[in-house]
């Protein structure tokens, strides 16, 4: 019982050493964000001619690691693309044997390298998290902007960008009477812990 309240407490102190006004010290101290597969909710939309297809995938796992002052950051979040589903059996397979290629490129993956908080205070922050996101066997720059909300014991995150597909190297599928756009509208729902980096992580 004794170490299940010290686990607490350290999350807690991580979690206040980002949420209050900052001192130097405060700023210096490293953070690691574990998000929770679980918990994580990444929907996709695309524009086509009289309608809109939604979509969704998994999340894979993913951890960030940064400074509450912004900066440096680093870590990894991995999608799983062969999770992915509209809804419609036949557009998906589609979608994953001449769009996704997902039998090849099994997965998107995001490394982080510099987050920028924009506004904080003692509940909320909004935040740009930028790297390099591997897809479809090629890897682009790409800034992720982003709301972090802290709820009890977790801390959540609201995101949405886009991807230009098309132009990243996938097929454009459309069709003389069926035009879809060359863009992807991503919208991410996640929830995590802030915990003391180890050694290792990175």
């Amino acid at each position: 019982m004794a170490r299940r309240s010290a686990g607490k407490s350290s999350w807690w102190a991580c979690l206040s050493l980002w949420l209050v006004p900052a001192t130097a010290p405060a700023q210096s101290v490293p953070l690691v964000l574990i998000l929770d597969p679980a918990a994580t909710q990444i929907r996709f939309r695309l524009s086509a001619t009289l309608h809109t297809v939604h979509g969704s995938a998994r999340l894979e796992e993913g951890h960030i690691r940064f400074q509450r002052s912004g900066g440096g950051a680093s870590g990894r979040i991995v999608i799983d693309l062969r999770s992915a589903e509209t809804g419609i059996d036949a557009r998906d397979e589609i979608m994953h044997e001449q769009v996704f290629e997902s039998a090849r490129y099994p997965t998107i993956e995001f490394e982080p390298d510099v987050l920028v908080v924009e506004e904080s205070d003692r509940n909320q922050a909004t935040i740009r998290l930028s790297g390099r996101v591997a897809i479809h066997g090629v890897s682009h720059r790409l800034t992720i902007p982003a709301r972090l909300h802290r709820e009890q014991e977790r801390l959540r995150v609201q995101a949405s960008f886009t991807i230009p597909y098309v132009d990243w190297g996938m097929k454009d599928v459309s069709r003389f009477l069926l035009r879809v756009s060359d863009e992807v509208e991503i919208e991410i729902e996640a929830e995590g812990t802030l915990s003391p980096p180890r050694e290792n992580s990175s």
